[in-house]
């Protein structure tokens, strides 16, 4: 759909995923659907509205200590450099990150790959 330009429709089908999702309560599943919902306002170019779907994706899936989802979400987010409420939101995720491996000395395959993307 995004490819036809339907985008109303794709933020209205995200949407009641989401709602699906939260009753569930899978919180693994509604990071990415709200990162889902940023990349079709962002295609809107709509980017306010995108980067407020990204970050909550974002720390969502932080939430999750998900090993896979978050570094992919983090190497799609990073270079989006002209979001600039986002590009912050990213380095205080990278500070707690790396505060985080200090502090416990935990040698997490996530703790490095998370620190190695966002470096």
């Amino acid at each position: 759909m995004i490819e036809l330009g339907e985008y109303s429709d794709a933020i209205t089908y995200a949407q009641k995923g989401l709602a699906f999702e939260n009753e569930r309560k899978t919180i693994y599943r509604s990071a990415e659907i709200l990162f889902v919902i940023g990349e079709v306002y962002y295609l809107e170019k709509k980017f306010e509205l995108a980067e407020q779907y990204y970050i909550k994706s974002m720390y969502l899936a932080y939430s999750t200590d998900s090993e896979h989802f978050l570094p992919l979400l983090l190497n799609s987010l990073k270079p989006k450099k002209h979001l600039k409420l986002l590009q912050t939101n990213i380095e205080m995720l990278d500070k707690l990150f790396k505060q985080f491996y200090f502090l416990t000395g935990m040698n997490s395959l996530v703790v490095h790959r998370v620190i190695t993307i966002l470096e």
